[in-house]
């Protein structure tokens, strides 16, 4: 009888321990220290959640200023609201998403595409945690031109 008291000591207390130990725990959403620079056709955004986090469950979204870009919840996109000029251009990496990582896919990026964008972790510990991804599109183009130089001499040469 008095094993079985503590054993169940034990296991209340190992409970009560590992609890705790998760809510100790906290999260933070982070982006790239430089901004994105699309050169080409589609651009990357990148941000993560840390420590690393299965966030297939949790709501994210990604949005430049107030226009909705993409947003995931329930373990599905739910672009009901996105912006209509994100439209068929938008995919997340979802197998990177089990690892904490949200990659969004902007095709065809034009130079109205760029901005700040803001990843968007919901549900996370009860809070929203949030982080900032500059898009540059284009880059930046030097045009040099040398132009040849005359002189014209008047009088006599020496």
């Amino acid at each position: 009888m008095l094993r079985l008291f503590f054993r169940a000591r034990w296991l209340t207390l190992s409970f009560l321990f590992f609890s705790i130990a998760e809510v100790a725990v906290e999260y933070k959403v982070f982006g790239p220290s430089k901004p994105v620079t699309a050169e080409e056709k589609d651009a990357v955004l990148q941000c993560r959640v840390e420590p690393e986090l299965d966030v297939t469950s949790l709501t994210v979204e990604w949005k430049l200023q107030d226009k909705l870009v993409h947003r995931y919840r329930s373990s599905d996109d739910d672009l009901v609201s996105q912006d209509p000029k994100f439209k068929g251009r938008t995919t997340l990496f979802r197998k990177e998403m089990v690892q904490g990582n949200i990659y969004l896919k902007v095709t065809n990026v034009t130079q109205e595409d760029a901005g700040n964008y803001t990843c968007i972790v919901s549900k996370l510990q009860g809070q929203v945690k949030k982080a900032t991804v500059t898009l540059n599109v284009g880059g930046n183009i030097f045009i040099c031109f040398v132009l040849p130089v005359f002189s014209v001499l008047y009088g006599n040469v020496q």
